[in-house]
């Protein structure tokens, strides 16, 4: 993966969901392209109850709750 895709990974799994959708120009389909993208890359969006300095890759924090 590239530095500037790896960034990109980053910056995308530090927002929720809801976050995301929050976003101007970001509808369900957006979304949904972003996080199968982020799926692919080993990421997911946080959930919605951590906080972005909680991101952890290929993993979801409440899953293990």
């Amino acid at each position: 993966m590239s530095q500037r895709a790896a960034k990109l990974s980053l910056i995308a799994a530090a927002y929720s969901a809801a976050e995301l959708l929050a976003e101007p120009g970001i509808g369900p389909t957006r979304a949904l392209e972003i996080a199968t993208w982020l799926k692919q890359q080993g990421w997911t969006f946080r959930s919605s109850t951590s906080h972005a300095a909680d991101v952890r890759t290929g993993q979801d924090e409440t899953a293990s709750e």
